[in-house]
């Protein structure tokens, strides 16, 4: 799941949902080339990864966290 609401990061954590990954976009303005490189890159490197991860993608930085 792809999102920019950072609500996903409570359902995820406080309530035990599992078997989903989430992808968190966090800009301040859309930034269409950044963004688009930075949702390419994490699909590269995660989707092979059978582990379900919280990742959070800001402008300078990507973040995983194993679910």
């Amino acid at each position: 799941m792809i999102t920019e609401d950072k609500d996903f990061g409570e359902l995820v954590f406080s309530h035990g949902i599992e078997g989903v990954s989430v992808l968190l976009m966090r800009y301040d303005q859309p930034q269409y080339e950044l963004i688009e490189a930075s949702v390419l890159k994490c699909i590269e490197d995660y989707s092979r990864d059978p582990d379900r991860c919280f990742i959070t993608v800001s402008k300078n930085k990507i973040r995983t966290r194993r679910i």
